[in-house]
């Protein structure tokens, strides 16, 4: 009494069944924005907030005018002189106009009063270094934060990840997944659970003679055929 043979535990590569649709990737490509760039410069913080980063472009405003601000209360307004002072000046100048509207102040009217009025309003000494050091590190962490919105990479929101899991069709996954075309897919490891599974009940089924049948394939050097007994 013949008998068909058990499905080949192998699948083929081109089966349907193997076929795999792997989620999209968000971007992950970094991204050139000069007028982001030039926006940080602008005002300290500016450019990520164009780049839709608030929380983080408010975090680095905070900051920068924090340290500007404690400079000129700690050393005076002449802690930016781009003229006694030109070398920390370069540095103080990343931080942007701001700088050089706190040097025009400087130059035009504290430096044009009697030296005696001078000295209620610049720091001397340490002090004055001290607030000369402040506003420089302020702008040494611009430049940072510049370089970081000229050639930044997209953050995904943890919304849009949420929205759009990985599709579980990934050879990686094993798992079964729906395909664009409503057809039924599945991962390698559950079409060999499949394939086993069927072959153990073709074995302990009602049927004798699937539990007795035994097949046995022979290949010719031209050509191959299959005889089942």
């Amino acid at each position: 009494m013949g008998s068909s043979a058990p499905p080949d535990p192998e699948t083929p590569k081109d089966s349907p069944a193997m076929a795999t649709h792997p989620a999209p990737s968000p971007p992950d490509e970094a991204i050139f924005s000069p007028s982001a760039a030039f926006l940080a410069w602008i005002w300290p913080g500016l450019g990520h907030i164009s780049l839709g980063q608030k929380r983080r472009g408010m975090y680095i405003m905070l900051g920068m005018l924090f340290l500007i601000g404690c400079g000129v209360l700690v050393g005076g307004v002449d802690a930016v002189d781009r003229r006694e002072d030109r070398l920390w000046f370069y540095a103080q100048a990343v931080c942007g106009p701001i700088v050089f509207g706190i040097d025009s102040i400087n130059q035009r009217y504290i430096k044009g009063l009697p030296v005696e009025k001078q000295l209620h309003l610049k720091g001397l000494g340490k002090v004055n270094e001290i607030g000369i050091l402040f506003i420089a590190l302020a702008g040494l962490m611009n430049l940072i934060v510049i370089l970081d919105a000229l050639h930044h990479r997209p953050i995904v929101p943890p919304g849009d990840a949420a929205e759009n899991p990985p599709r579980s069709g990934d050879p990686k996954s094993g798992t079964e997944t729906g395909g664009e075309d409503g057809s039924d897919h599945a991962g390698p490891d559950v079409v060999r659970g499949r394939m086993s599974g069927s072959h153990s009940a073709g074995a302990s089924g009602d049927d004798p003679g699937a539990a007795s049948a035994s097949v046995s394939v022979s290949g010719g050097g031209g050509g191959g055929g299959g005889r089942t007994t």
